[in-house]
């Protein structure tokens, strides 16, 4: 009998190393080798829903699209590489469909060098399938332009601004030649206004005022202080015409109170979490952005609301005409965070700025705090990113399974450009939901998609969605998100919604998607989908034309969470089956015993 105990508390003692075997993270042992080249933008090139690269080369006279697999690695792909117009600088890059043939074009606006006044040049390059074809924009930009969708035909379009400073506006077409005839009278009566864009800083296209259809919110210099932004709204009025018509809905910022000296760029996102996107605007001590005194923030619900940052006495290291921070919700708990490259002493490295509660503002409950290294162990910086000069930090999803990891730019010690990633696989029990929609240019047979896919597996710019679900103690969570809102800047807006959703286990109750179309036709421009379960990837097809079908997909992503669940279910039913053989076994050895008792108690009684 101790034999048999033995083996079975032999039994259990490996059951409980298996469950805290389980629990570990599972993480690749083989070491990405870092690429050279400098990162010019991210799209899903061959529509496999795994997000590319597009990289400029060392010499900034080509770019190559990398194409990740599953398991997160990165290769050339069948493109031959695209190559830039003489002269072109450092250039950012932008993945839309420009002449609605369901294939993923790119955007390249580059420093013109070849222009004395500073100014911005546009190429476009159309995937016919196998290569890209260039299609040169004239104008000379003030800015980099921002893709919009003017007429909700799921075809990209460009508004931006002349190097004159005055507004311009190119609607895409399947004839692209159309594409050189401006839209702005047609399209932006009354674009007059627009005029003295606000220096490096990307216009907006998404939804601020909760109707799921995306707003293009343009930032202006103010009329009274040119050191100040202004921001004008135009909303879409007539969906066949392409009609736009300007809003004020974002009041202008308070500059009485607080001396706030410079502004950088901003970034859309809902960092309250309270169902509406709000516009967040750096506050500098000088003009080049290094020390961030202030975060200032836009709510439709609450106005302009500002709070102080502690940099601890670190600096920010900000690309020229860069964004100051990029956005996404690196800990999955519902509050979007910010990342970027901070410098103190002789060290350069990334830094994620945690969106974390704060009761010290009545109008604002959230607050951004520096994560340092105690706090994230992960962060475990390559040893030749370490040696090197780290220039540019962003928000990645490597093998797209819902949990950000981070990319970094840098120059070696022999001062070639590279870049790699610092994977984050580990985020405890955290769940997600992620959502992409796509163009409606077509639902089914698109061009150069997989059989049995649909849509056009290129994401739509300013479609939006919003959740609503309980969490665990029984208060409701909402958000909402905007797809791809900035494209200037290199902003980096991965070409998916992520929302965190914490470590509840319930049921997501509700998803509202939009596309930017008209909010009042309501089957046409938005739908909901209910019950959905944490952990998914839904793939949305908005309908064509005037229809009203929706389509869509949902994937499972299976978390950490739920392996050791299955795990812990499974031994436990192995561990019930060996109790109840080992008990029926010692039954029936008693039951032999005691017929054997009875045997020799007749024997004795007949003698």
């Amino acid at each position: 009998m101790q034999t048999q105990w033995s083996w079975l508390l032999i039994f259990y003692g490996c059951f409980l190393l298996y469950i805290d075997a389980v629990t570990l993270p599972i993480v690749d042992e083989e070491v990405m080798k870092p690429q050279e080249g400098q990162i010019c933008g991210f799209g899903d090139m061959n529509k496999d829903r795994y997000t590319d690269l597009i990289v400029q080369s060392q010499s900034s006279s080509i770019l190559t699209v990398l194409i990740q697999s599953e398991n997160g690695k990165f290769t050339e792909s069948k493109f031959p590489p695209i190559k830039l117009r003489p002269g072109s600088g450092s250039a950012v890059c932008a993945v839309a469909d420009f002449n609605g043939d369901a294939l993923p074009d790119i955007m390249v606006t580059y420093d013109d060098f070849n222009d004395n006044n500073e100014s911005f040049k546009s190429d476009i390059y159309i995937n016919d399938g196998t290569v890209f074809v260039p299609h040169r924009l004239h104008q000379n930009l003030a800015q980099p332009p921002t893709i919009v969708d003017i007429n909700g035909d799921g075809i990209a379009d460009l508004v931006g601004f002349l190097q004159n400073r005055t507004f311009f506006c190119l609607r895409g077409d399947h004839n692209m030649s159309k594409m050189e005839v401006s839209c702005a009278d047609e399209s932006f009566p009354g674009h007059e206004s627009l005029q003295n864009p606000f220096k490096n800083f990307p216009h907006i296209f998404a939804d601020l005022n909760g109707d799921l259809s995306s707003e293009i919110i343009f930032a202006l210099e103010s009329p009274d202080n040119a050191e100040v932004p202004h921001f004008e709204a135009w909303k879409l009025r007539d969906l066949g015409k392409g009609y736009w018509e300007r809003l004020r809905i974002i009041p202008d910022i308070p500059v009485s109170g607080v001396k706030f000296d410079y502004f950088g760029s901003g970034v859309v996102a809902d960092f309250d979490a309270d169902g509406s996107i709000d516009l967040l605007i750096p506050v500098c001590r000088n003009k080049d952005c290094k020390i961030v005194e202030y975060i200032l923030i836009y709510s439709e619900k609450k106005g302009w609301v500002y709070f102080q940052i502690d940099l601890k006495d670190a600096q920010l290291v900000v690309e020229k005409e860069g964004p100051v921070f990029r956005v996404g919700d690196f800990t999955l708990d519902g509050y979007p965070d910010l990342i970027a490259t901070v410098s103190k002493g002789s060290s350069i490295m990334p830094v994620i700025f945690e969106n974390v509660e704060y009761t010290g503002n009545q109008n604002f409950s959230r607050k951004f705090e520096m994560m340092v290294s105690q706090k994230v162990p992960q962060l475990v910086i390559p040893a030749e990113m370490a040696q090197g000069k780290i220039r540019m930090a962003a928000f990645f999803d490597l093998k797209e399974d819902g949990t950000l990891d981070i990319l970094v730019e840098y120059t070696d010690v022999n001062s070639f450009l590279k870049f790699n990633f610092i994977r984050c696989d580990d985020k405890g029990d955290t769940t997600f939901l992620k959502v992409q929609i796509f163009t409606n240019v077509c639902t089914r047979d698109c061009k150069n998609s997989k059989e049995n896919e649909i849509g056009s597996g290129i994401s739509w710019h300013g479609a939006c969605a919003y959740f609503s679900m309980p969490d665990s103690y029984g208060n409701t969570r909402l958000s909402a998100q905007c797809q791809l809102p900035q494209t200037s800047q290199r902003a980096l807006h991965s070409p998916f919604l992520l929302f965190g959703l914490g470590r509840s286990p319930n049921f997501i109750d509700e998803v509202k998607l939009g596309s930017p179309r008209l909010p009042d036709q309501t089957s046409n421009q938005h739908t909901s989908l209910k019950q959905i379960v944490p952990n998914s990837r839904i793939i949305v097809v908005p309908p064509e034309g005037a229809d009203t079908h929706w389509q869509s997909r949902l994937y499972l992503t299976p978390s950490q969470l739920i392996i050791q669940s299955v795990a812990v279910l499974f031994s436990v039913c192995v561990i019930l089956i060996i109790l109840i053989v080992f008990l029926h076994y010692r039954e029936r050895q008693q039951d032999r015993k005691e017929r054997q008792a009875q045997l020799h108690r007749f024997h004795f009684d007949a003698m």
